[in-house]
């Protein structure tokens, strides 16, 4: 009866030869390479069930089968042999949705074809697209990573998916990427190019992170105010970044998430203070300062951050290009300290990621212009120092003290022009009496002892 069989399988094939494709007869899977079309011999390295038949049904759970070839000890063999090796995939690695047991898992042959072999890798068609049928492209074709408008960046569109990710093996890494994602980012992002797929960056972005302060690492160096929870898509989303300017965003930030004034998420962010929001407001001030705070539209004053500035007299005091419906970013204060060198709040060599100083000390170290430069950058030197806004600004200046002695940087919630009124320094009178009165833009009285002088109902 076997006989029979057999002779039957014969006599049909010579009837009715199969013409394997050229995508099997010119590939690493015609592993006896045999050049005759109409051999079955060649497929039964994977559809061979019992010696003598071929059965398509072997492919229903392919995965298994696949591994038997791109394994470990199989991969060894054929480098031994000095032949083209077979991808190593171990099983036990293996982790983009394989066999996870739900409708939606993913198998070998849902990427790849083991019968064509005309996209490379027996791709079923481009790696790009095969990504693309599953994740969704927000974006990524327009993308600084992908296809940039700038022409002196072309070369990027040569990227493809796994420059970044291993879409077979798992490791440690989130999003299955290839390494540490802040390494990752910093292997791209320093200045020179290490092979011919890859493009040179305008910067080296580790001049900027290897800075006394900063706000990644890719080590675990000690570093003061480092955040080592801190990665580069916290700020960027690598597939939307662009070079240009999103609304009032600027595009290197364009598909990042963040926070609302309110402690909302917000999926898209559309001003640059809702992605520091993330770790400098409510979600995480255990880690630091709850800023959002002192930023309020309904506080008495603010650095015009969310909302334009309510003093009316503020542009008295700045200089051109900044007036009274300007708004400002966080990285206006805070960034790198070389204006010339890429920037952002990646990392400077003042504290608090700022661009200038800002002595945090009541007391002139070096000079008002010096220690109090931050400032200076939007303000205009001759107008305070002249006392042409607080008739007593000079008064307090040629006493040696800097910005920080009276007002807040980011805001105050109960008193104008960012004044503070909680140091130290600042205390009641003799008396017990703490009081500070605003009558107009310009004037008021204030009660308390500040900087050591006793002021009782003192008008200015």
């Amino acid at each position: 009866m076997k006989i029979i069989i057999i002779f039957s399988l014969v006599f049909l094939q010579l009837l009715f030869p199969i013409d394997i494709p050229n995508g099997i007869i010119n590939s690493p899977h015609n592993l006896n390479n045999n050049l005759n079309k109409s051999d079955l011999s060649l497929c039964r390295s994977c559809h061979l069930s019992d010696g003598n038949s071929i059965d398509s049904t072997h492919i229903i759970n392919s995965d298994d089968l696949c591994l038997n070839c791109h394994n470990d000890v199989l991969a060894k063999y054929f480098e031994n042999e000095n032949i083209d090796k077979p991808n190593n995939i171990n099983l036990n690695k293996f982790s983009h949705h394989f066999n996870i047991g739900k409708d939606d898992e993913i198998h070998c042959i849902n990427c790849h074809n083991p019968h064509d072999n005309s996209n490379g890798n027996f791709l079923r068609e481009i790696q790009e697209n095969i990504c693309l049928d599953c994740h969704e492209d927000k974006n990524f074709a327009m993308s600084v990573h992908k296809s940039p408008l700038n022409p002196a960046n072309r070369q990027n569109e040569n990227i493809k998916c796994n420059s970044c990710h291993d879409i077979h093996l798992i490791s440690s890494h989130k999003s299955l990427l290839t390494k540490p994602e802040n390494q990752l980012c910093v292997d791209c992002h320093d200045g020179t190019s290490h092979n011919t797929d890859e493009y040179s960056s305008h910067f080296d972005i580790n001049l900027v992170i290897n800075k006394m302060y900063t706000h990644i690492t890719t080590n675990n160096s000690d570093k003061k105010e480092s955040i080592q929870s801190v990665v580069c898509s916290d700020c960027h989303n690598p597939h939307q970044s662009t070079e240009m300017k999103i609304g009032l965003l600027d595009g290197s930030l364009n598909g990042t998430d963040g926070l609302s004034p309110w402690g909302l998420t917000v999926e898209h962010s559309t001003y640059e203070y809702q992605i520091c929001y993330k770790c400098h407001s409510y979600s995480n001030h255990q880690k630091t300062k709850n800023i959002a705070e002192l930023f309020k539209r309904t506080n008495a004053s603010y650095h015009p951050i969310e909302n334009v500035s309510n003093n009316i007299n503020a542009a008295k005091s700045l200089k051109p290009g900044w007036g009274s419906a300007s708004l400002m970013d966080c990285s206006d204060c805070h960034g790198n300290d070389n204006t010339f060198g890429i920037q952002g709040p990646h990392g400077s060599n003042h504290k608090g990621l700022l661009k200038n100083n800002f002595e945090v000390s009541p007391f002139t170290l070096a000079s008002t212009q010096q220690d109090n430069a931050l400032c200076f950058q939007c303000h205009d030197e001759v107008y305070i120092l002249q006392s042409a806004g607080f008739r007593w600004h000079k008064l307090h200046i040629d006493n040696g003290y800097n910005c920080s002695a009276c007002h807040d940087s980011h805001g105050s919630k109960d008193y104008p022009t960012l004044l503070k009124f909680n140091s130290p320094y600042i205390k009641p009178n003799p008396n017990g009496n703490f009081d500070f009165n605003k009558t107009t833009s310009v004037n008021g009285s204030c009660t308390m002892t500040c900087h050591g002088h006793v002021h009782i109902d003192v008008n200015y």
